[in-house]
């Protein structure tokens, strides 16, 4: 589209880098947890302003580019091709976060389940036997009971 002289062509390469930047950031982001060490550093901060911009905010933003190609085509046939490519990846960020909230949910349930273990497992670790040194008589058992108070 630059080169027929479209007044879109600058803003669609223009978007294009921009869409290859915010595709790649989970590379990057990778590479900077593995580099940058100390948590509170400037380059994480400013980074995690990179990283707001996820998920459900690409997929509107993929959504309105993806309109803008499919409205005006300019006759050209791979205007309306990036368009649904635009709305397609939209759609799979989409399905990423749902994917992900899932996994979140599965991941709260197997915790609460962890949480409610069942006593089983605890009475082989239980000594049910009284420590020495303890009255271990029965009421019922009266004379061996005086033994024992005569004996403290």
């Amino acid at each position: 589209m630059v080169y027929h002289r479209h007044a879109l062509g600058i803003y669609t390469v223009l978007f294009a880098v921009f869409l290859f930047f915010l595709e790649t950031t989970w590379a990057v982001t990778l590479f900077l947890r593995v580099c940058v060490r100390n948590e509170g550093s400037r380059v994480l901060k400013c980074w995690a302003g990179v990283l707001w911009l996820d998920t459900w905010k690409k997929t509107l933003l993929y959504w309105a580019a993806g309109g803008v190609f499919l409205a005006s085509p300019h006759r050209l046939w791979l205007t309306p091709v990036a368009g649904g490519l635009l709305m397609g990846l939209g759609f799979l960020h989409l399905l990423l976060l749902y994917r992900r909230r899932l996994d979140t949910k599965e991941a709260l349930l197997e915790a609460r389940e962890e949480s409610y273990e069942s006593p089983d497992r605890y009475e082989e670790e239980l000594d049910t036997s009284p420590p020495e040194g303890t009255n271990t008589h029965t009421d019922s058992d009266t004379a061996s009971t005086h033994e024992y108070i005569l004996q403290v």
